[in-house]
């Protein structure tokens, strides 16, 4: 599951319960692996780094783990001169089954 919205990850504190946020919802429902955001993202940033994620899982000879394809979008933005700052790049997470 992929959620590429902003704050996706982030969820509330109550005493006597953890944390709740979208992406526990999609693990708790059955998804294998989340990907989700830790703040507000930047629109293009997002999108590229959405398209060279899924480069990855699904275009790559031989296609990547999500683990592997995760990382390669990360380094992907940061080698553009213009997402070097880690709010483009490092919002992201991936929680799950790597494979």
């Amino acid at each position: 599951m992929v959620l590429s919205a902003c704050n996706t990850f982030v969820g509330q504190g109550s005493p006597g319960i953890e944390v709740l946020n979208l992406a526990g919802a999609f693990l708790a429902a059955g998804a294998d692996t989340v990907v989700a955001t830790l703040w507000e993202v930047d629109d293009e940033s997002t999108s590229d780094f959405m398209y060279a994620f899924y480069q990855g899982l699904l275009c790559d000879s031989p296609k990547q783990t999500r683990a592997e394809a995760f990382r390669s979008a990360q380094l992907s933005l940061l080698h553009q001169q213009r997402y070097k700052a880690p709010y483009f790049w490092a919002p992201f997470v991936v929680y799950g089954d790597p494979r």
